[in-house]
């Protein structure tokens, strides 16, 4: 990026409200002399600001001669900074009426307010970070387990960034050697077949590897959704405060208690887990409990597991018959509920899928059901530590469109075409790939990411 026309940007770069500090992020060419402009040390003497050093001293509105806070403020000159830009931090007190003058102090000086993700956008634009250490920060903010964080931040390390790398650069190589065998034919000494398709062969098995843990990592970086159904009163409301550890949803013998449905996050496993508690399903009495009913079979579809909750002190109903039918092409976890008391259920009574008995109300039998959810999802086979995990649905599409170059390729050696053709092909993989780090990435793709971050981010 050219320095002469890019704007300075500001933002808060820290939540809004009360708290210890606040960070007021500013990037661009007029960042140390925005400082320099608003920044006075105990003696009110000039600050020449060396680059990576803290400063101590006050912020203060010469115009109007007013000292607004103390602050720490620190100086970093391009490009070594998060954005390659000349970047400014100034940590001020936490409060949302001392940032937000500040801030405003700041965009009177010269800056201008940044959009979403602006910082981390001109970070990607000038080489500091790829697309893959961009998503991995956003990531790392929304992990809300260990195993995800884990991985998040191997991919800010660029575990995933160099894996893509080094198969975009062996694909590269072999495109290298075709282009100079249909250049320079007679200097060259043929076309090496079996090197090729040996190279392709590699490159084609570590791109399914990949593929082959896609989903595990998607799930960890987006979580998965849990759906506890069942008729009114066979413990669902139970099941969910015992899953979540407190007591959430209210619990009563009347059937039809929950009408809308309650959803809450928890951990099983390092997993990051919604879990949605839906109303009751029955013969409605009433327009909300219709509306109830309706909620609980669209939350059915959405749902990657359904818990479904029988009462095993009863027989089975026909409502209970038809959710098993219909829940038969589910991930499902069959859960028998309430079974201190007197069981009408035969145990070997075949229900399609795990069975995993209850008595919710007292916490027993939760520690069996979460390691069956644990199972169906599973975590058993991640470790975030040593496998290169992709984490996003636009990462699994760039590898699968990659596959499908390469196995053109196979076609046309085995055709015998000639192996001009096979550039095509390898050009196509060698830019599926290039997808994922960001080497030609459109300005569409770009903006959804950045849209995620916040502004300040």
């Amino acid at each position: 990026m050219n320095s002469e026309l890019v704007e300075t940007i500001a933002a808060i770069s820290t939540p809004i409200g009360d708290g210890g500090i606040a960070v007021i992020r500013i990037s661009g060419p007029l960042s140390r002399q925005i400082l320099a402009d608003i920044f006075i040390n105990n003696d009110h003497s000039p600050v020449e600001f060396t680059s990576h050093y803290l400063y101590h001293g006050w912020i203060k509105d010469i115009k109007n001669n007013r000292v607004l806070d103390e602050v720490m403020a620190v100086f970093m000159m391009s490009p070594r900074s998060f954005t390659g830009e000349d970047i400014v931090e100034i940590s001020c007190h936490g409060g949302k009426y001392v940032t937000e003058e500040i801030l405003q102090l700041v965009l009177s000086s010269g800056a201008i307010l940044a959009s979403k993700g602006e910082f981390s956008k001109r970070a990607f634009l000038n080489g500091k970070m790829d697309l893959v250490q961009i998503e991995s920060v956003i990531d790392i903010i929304k992990s809300r387990s260990l195993p995800t964080l884990l991985v998040s931040s191997g991919n800010l390390n660029k575990r995933l960034s160099n894996k893509i790398h080094a198969l975009r650069s062996c694909l590269i190589s072999v495109l290298a050697e075709i282009e100079a065998n249909i250049d320079f034919e007679d200097d060259m000494g043929g076309f090496d077949t079996n090197k090729f398709i040996s190279t392709i062969e590699n490159v084609s098995r570590e791109t399914s590897l990949l593929l082959s843990d896609s989903n595990s990592g998607i799930i960890l970086n987006s979580g998965i959704k849990v759906a506890i159904i069942g008729r009114p009163n066979v413990g669902k409301s139970s099941l969910l405060n015992s899953l979540l550890r407190y007591e959430r949803a209210i619990v009563s013998d009347y059937p039809g208690t929950t009408r809308d449905f309650i959803e809450e996050e928890a951990n099983i496993a390092g997993f990051p887990i919604s879990i949605v508690d839906t109303a009751g399903i029955r013969e409605p009495n009433s327009d909300p409990e219709r509306l109830g009913v309706e909620s609980s079979f669209k939350i059915i579809d959405s749902a990657d597991i359904v818990l479904l909750v029988l009462d095993a002190s009863e027989t089975l109903t026909e409502i209970d018959k038809k959710l098993i039918d219909d829940t038969s092409s589910k991930r499902r976890i069959i859960v028998l509920n309430k079974t201190d008391m007197v069981s009408q259920l035969v145990d070997s009574l075949s229900l399609g899928g795990p069975i995993v008995k209850t008595v919710a109300s007292i916490g027993s039998g939760i520690g069996l059901l979460e390691n069956e959810i644990a199972i169906m999802i599973g975590s058993n086979n991640i470790n975030p530590s040593d496998i290169v995990y992709i984490t996003r649905s636009r990462h699994k599409e760039a590898l699968i469109s990659a596959l499908k170059y390469l196995d053109n390729t196979r076609k046309t050696i085995a055709m015998g075409l000639s192996i001009d053709l096979l550039s095509i092909d390898l050009k196509a993989a060698i830019i599926s790939l290039g997808d994922i780090c960001g080497e030609n990435v459109s300005e569409e793709v770009l903006n959804s990411i950045f849209d995620e971050f916040c502004v300040g981010k």
